[in-house]
């Protein structure tokens, strides 16, 4: 699925500020100098070295840990028995074997085996279920583990240089090009006929559109912003620049996942 936006550019003065520098969730509909306040940077020059520094002590470095489902983490099979005897699965579990003991009581109650055996096969298809999406999420975390490996280009103190994805830090202003793929969550500041792509987020917004804006107030989810590009993303062509405006683990996409990676 692909994402065009259009020529951008900015200088409305707006209007939503988020609770405070922790806060994800409308720096799509706030202007570019809500958000170089909001992170202390500069659209064009980004962060200064010593910025850059203090936003690494306060948001940490740009990198997630994938927790360990085998030797000396948890094996597979344990978190798959977790998902079979999660809250709502123990009811099936247990409304099931009060059928079989009705059943055992009076064979007559044919009934009570069938219904007894649609609880088995809820409890089941269903702890099976969460577990394929568990382990889903772990893959997907592993290849998005690779892209913080690479570098990227950004500007700090009004010079450009190559950092590694995990070194990036919000407030950092990166230039996108096409093949760039996004090491966090970046709200555009200018754009030349960039499409995106974003494979790994459904949820993302799924049709081509040319932007003429880059605040977007239609919207009241980020991650279906057309002027926020999400972690994993790839640009398909064009270019474009934007702030960094979330890392991990606190990106929109690591955050879906870990709603639906814990039991």
């Amino acid at each position: 699925m692909a994402l065009e936006l259009g020529s951008l550019s900015e200088a409305d003065v707006g209007a939503n500020q988020p609770e405070g520098k922790q806060g994800h969730q409308q720096e799509h509909s706030m202007d570019i100098l809500e958000i170089c306040h909001m992170f202390e940077t500069d659209a064009e020059a980004g962060l200064t070295i010593e910025q850059a520094l203090q936003n690494r002590e306060t948001y940490g470095e740009n990198a997630y840990e994938i927790p360990d489902y085998g030797g000396e983490g948890i094996p597979h099979y344990i978190v798959l028995l977790r998902y079979l005897t999660s809250n709502l699965a123990m009811y099936l579990w247990a409304a099931a074997i009060l059928c079989f003991i009705g059943y055992g009581m009076d064979k007559r109650l044919e009934f009570l085996l069938f219904t007894g055996a649609i609880f088995t096969s809820l409890a089941t298809l269903g702890g099976c279920y969460y577990f394929y999406q568990h382990m889903k999420g772990i893959s997907i975390k592993k290849e998005l583990i690779t892209i913080l490996e690479q570098e990227f280009q950004i500007i700090r103190s009004g010079e450009e240089r190559n950092v590694v994805g995990s070194e990036i830090v919000p407030g950092d202003v990166i230039r996108i090009v096409g093949g760039t793929v996004f090491p966090a969550d970046i709200r555009l500041t200018e754009c030349d006929r960039l499409v995106v792509e974003n494979p790994l987020f459904p949820e993302a917004l799924q049709t081509r559109e040319t932007m003429q804006a880059t605040r977007d107030f239609g919207l009241h989810e980020l991650i279906q912003a057309r002027n926020v590009c999400l972690f994993g993303g790839r640009a398909a062509e064009g270019e474009a620049k934007g702030i960094v405006i979330a890392i991990n683990p606190r990106t929109a996409l690591i955050s879906k996942i870990e709603e639906k990676t814990i039991w």
